[in-house]
């Protein structure tokens, strides 16, 4: 894994795969007291980097005869990877696969290439320590993770990645441990029995090779599953348009009823018979209210979504109050738009319907262009005093695994679009804003 000699080299690759970790870490949410849960993954990657060396178990980074054992060691600490990513971050299993496959490949990729530019600088297979060494590889570390940083980390869509359900990640796991891990001490051991320069560049070069392909391959596994979530979500907007169409024909079949009993009253009127029944008037005009409920934001998703939350308040006697430039969130994609709003706007209704009295069931929604910064403000009363933990309220239902991500996810579309998001709740009133960039300035 590096040529520095105990007991360094251990500690150099504990340290390298824990900066990996962090890079990555950088893509999730981290947990509560995350400074604790550091200190506590530091003190046990340090006694997992020291223990099979001053053990025997492992004696020397460059040792041929015992690379099983240096195999199955390299691969605990792979497990281990799993779990310090779970400890420190909010992610699943799957989601800490993926990163803990990811940080592992990083590392070997960094120490494979600093391997290779040893042979090339030196001119040989074999007794690559030179002076300034460690110097050279710490440079080949920060070299090797600032490229993998720009050109891989900093892709990964972190909403995508706490999404993250692949069962496909098993079978990188094992890809991980024998391409990687394996070959990396095939290749040294093949390496310490003499081969010529030429073949052994040529085998650094197959592994380097094979840890680019692994980081490719999880990207495209991640990618594809976001790509099948937007598509699910678009699928589930193009429904609700499907809804919204049968409410406004609904609507008009009601005011087609309703004019046609004024057509009566009329014709009653034109023959010199009573005055039409106020009350009738005051329902069509009601009925008629109803079906002008659809809204024009200047964006068609917008719309979309706020005249079926409209209705469905209309139909809860909730006040629905919007100001909203939708033209100012044309850049952001119709399915990130559903969920966002989707999410706000539901759990307002929610919060808002516990309320007996007509002034407090009210919703307010304000979206504003100012500068080059769209700002989006909701506000609700609320009932409970919700409990906060890292900044997000936790859901109150007993099933909290499959609830409680709305906010969570609203501000992980936040920040795709470079934006943030705060929520608060004071003195009975629930706020949510958010400040995303206009895309382009």
């Amino acid at each position: 894994m590096n040529t520095i000699g105990w007991p360094i080299w251990p500690v150099s690759i504990a340290v390298q795969l824990t900066v990996a970790v962090l890079l990555l870490g950088s893509r999730l949410t981290p947990r509560n007291a995350f400074g604790r849960r550091l200190c506590a993954v530091l003190a046990t990657t340090a006694c997992v980097a020291l223990i099979p060396s001053a053990t025997g178990l492992i004696d020397t980074l460059d040792s041929t005869s015992r690379y099983l054992e240096q195999f199955f060691v390299f691969c605990g600490v792979l497990a281990l990877l799993v779990l310090a990513v779970r400890l420190l971050f909010d992610a699943n299993t799957w989601a800490a696969l993926f990163c803990a496959t990811t940080a592992y490949t990083m590392q070997n990729l960094a120490s494979s290439a600093e391997q290779l530019a040893r042979m090339v600088l030196l001119g040989r297979a074999q007794d690559l320590d030179f002076a300034g060494g460690q110097l050279f590889s710490l440079a080949t570390m920060v070299l090797s993770y600032s490229l993998c940083y720009l050109g891989f980390i900093r892709k990964i869509d972190r909403s995508a990645l706490e999404r993250m359900r692949s069962r496909t990640m098993i079978g990188v796991y094992v890809v991980v441990a024998f391409a990687v891990i394996g070959f990396d001490l095939v290749v040294k051991s093949a390496c310490n029995e003499g081969l010529t320069l030429g073949t052994s560049v040529l085998l650094r070069v197959a592994h380097v090779l094979a840890c680019v392909f692994v980081l490719v391959s999880e990207y495209e596994i991640l990618y594809v599953q976001q790509l099948r979530v937007e598509k699910a979500t678009t699928e589930r907007l193009l429904a609700e348009r499907g809804r919204q169409y049968e409410l406004a024909r609904g609507n008009i079949e009601a005011i087609n009823v309703k004019c046609h009993d004024i057509k009566h009253q009329i014709r009653t009127l034109s023959s010199g018979g009573r005055v039409a029944d106020p009350t009738a008037l005051a329902d069509l005009a009601h009925e008629v209210a109803i079906y002008d409920s659809s809204l024009r934001t200047g964006n068609e998703a917008l719309d979309t979504i706020l005249t079926e939350k409209g209705l469905i308040c209309e139909r809860r006697g909730i006040t629905l109050s919007c100001i909203v430039d939708g033209s100012s969130l044309s850049f952001v994609a119709p399915s990130d738009l559903y969920a966002f709003f989707g999410n706000a706007l539901d759990n307002a209704i929610e919060a808002v319907s516990a309320f007996e009295g007509l002034e407090r069931r009210t919703v307010s929604l304000v979206v504003k262009r100012r500068g080059s910064m769209v700002t989006i403000h909701e506000e609700n009363y609320c009932a409970n005093q919700p409990r906060f933990l890292d900044g997000t309220p936790q859901t109150t239902k007993p099933d909290a695994a499959n609830h409680g991500f709305g906010v969570r996810s609203m501000r992980l579309i936040a920040e795709k679009y470079d934006g943030s998001l705060t929520v608060s709740c004071e003195q009975g009133i629930f706020r949510l804003d958010a400040v995303i960039p206009v895309a382009g300035n």
